[in-house]
């Protein structure tokens, strides 16, 4: 059993929205009866049919079918040619079908679009649009821009007058309109322009938009300034003839109230004084006729008389009494009176002495600086399984962490956990950092023999995870 499928022609062109059609040969060259199914391979399935799609033959019989093309007039289906193919499937001996392969080629064809976005615009200096031009066709294609105003009292700034649009694209082109003339005040003016579009092998498109001009000054300028006059009439009139008599009777009801307290607590302050003097005057009076019933000295010449030294013999550094210091024989020994004087400051010196407490500074603790790097290596594929990667403190010693700073720089994805031993001290997700450090004040003891450990659950989908932790402190 077999098939023989040939396309005639095997190469056509078409026109975009236009039908072309082929034929097919088809020649049973087995020895039963046969149904031959048919199908199209290729793009072209959306936009062709085949008529019959079925064919019943005899052994060693001929038929005809025929293949209709209609492609769509579309920038989707850009020209040049367009391979297809052709299947018959037998029914009874399918893995005796044929594919028979043919070539399409799809004429070019040129059509271009264009509008103005926004297609109004307001504005007193000026105004921005956008043209937005449309390649409609199939190919590639040059347009050149110009745009022009009836009135003449705008010009134009574009950006580009000239430019080549693949098939099935638009681009879009800034386009700023200018007055040529301005007003302060005035009715709108209303300036209407036209963009035209041309390229080679289409017929030209124009694009319609206008600029509505407004005067300088907005129109709810002078209503607002005369709202703005007339409030500061009104404040300044309310200043003079309210505010202004009302702060100042205020200001001067406070300045003489400040002077009334000045002016008393003077008189005040002067009683006082007059007061005291005549307190001293009595008790000065008084001393006068106590010294003149016992018959002493006055009161002037016990002072300077208690306020002289006397001297007195000393051995080897030693001499007087009342605590007084010597130099090999002579010492100076002061009065009672003069003793309590310099007594007095002594103890006021000595009492500050006695309380304060001493200060206290930081320790550092002894031993030392070590910095360790523990570097992971744990394999992938054993979710919920940790590998351990450690550093054994050595006989005789203690560790003491103070810092450590745990790198994850390949990003990898499980868990870690530092440890003491068996014991977790800070369990991490490697998801969540790429760096992360930790400073103790108090730091982390590990005594002789434990293991800093750091400890790893992979969970990368290929690949080993290979954190590494950088550890600070001492080791006594």
């Amino acid at each position: 059993m077999g098939l023989t499928l040939s396309i005639v022609p095997e190469e056509l062109e078409v026109e975009p929205g236009e039908t072309a059609e082929c034929e097919l040969q088809l020649h049973n060259t087995g020895s039963v009866v046969d149904q031959f199914t048919l199908d199209i391979i290729g793009s072209i399935s959306e936009w062709a049919t085949l008529e019959p799609p079925v064919v019943n033959l005899f052994p060693d019989a001929e038929s005809t079918a025929r293949l209709i093309l209609s492609p769509p007039r579309t920038a989707d289906l850009l020209a040049g040619d367009i391979p297809f193919a052709v299947r018959a499937t037998s029914r009874e001996d399918p893995d005796g079908s044929a594919i028979e392969e043919g070539t399409l080629t799809l004429a070019p064809f040129s059509e271009i679009g264009g509008e103005f976005v926004p297609q109004g615009s307001r504005g007193s200096f000026r105004a921005k649009h956008r043209l937005a031009v449309d390649n409609l066709g199939n190919v590639p294609i040059t347009v050149g821009i110009g745009i022009t105003a009836p009135d003449n009292e705008i010009i134009f700034k574009i950006r580009r007058s000239s430019l080549t649009i693949k098939p099935g694209t638009a681009v879009l082109i800034p386009v700023r309109v200018i007055p040529k003339k301005r007003y302060f005040k005035g009715p709108n003016k209303t300036h209407p322009f036209q963009a035209a579009i041309t390229g080679e092998g289409v017929d030209p498109v124009t694009a319609d938009a206008a600029m509505v001009q407004e005067q300088v000054f907005p129109t709810w300028l002078p209503a607002v300034l005369a709202g703005l006059v007339a409030l500061l009439i009104t404040m300044a009139i309310l200043w003079f003839a309210l505010l202004k008599p009302v702060l100042k009777s205020e200001a001067q009801t406070a300045a003489n109230q400040q002077t009334q307290q000045l002016t008393s607590g003077l008189q005040e302050a002067q009683a006082q004084a007059q007061n005291a003097n005549q307190q001293a005057q009595a008790a000065n009076q008084q001393a006068s006729k106590a010294l003149e019933v016992v018959g002493g000295p006055s009161a002037e010449a016990s002072a300077r008389a208690s306020a002289t030294p006397t001297t007195g013999t000393g051995q080897n550094g030693t001499g007087g009494t009342g605590g007084g210091t010597g130099t090999n024989g002579a010492a100076t020994t002061p009065t009672p009176a003069a003793t309590q004087a310099a007594a007095a400051p002594t103890a006021a010196a000595a009492a500050p002495q006695a309380t304060a407490p001493a200060a206290s500074s930081p320790t550092t603790p002894p031993g030392t600086t070590i910095d360790l790097t523990i570097q992971a290596n744990a394999p992938a594929g054993q979710a919920g399984t940790f590998k351990t990667f450690a550093y054994t403190v050595p006989a005789g010693k203690k560790l003491l962490v103070s810092d450590f700073v745990i790198s994850n720089p390949a990003g990898d994805s499980g868990l870690l956990q530092i440890r003491r031993g068996a014991s977790t001290l800070i369990p991490l997700g490697l998801d969540n950092f790429r760096s992360y450090d930790q400073h103790f004040i108090q730091p982390i003891e590990i005594t002789a023999g434990q293991q800093l450990v750091l400890a790893v659950d992979c969970r990368n989908a290929t690949g080993a995870c290979t954190p590494s932790g950088y550890f600070s402190g001492k080791l006594q």
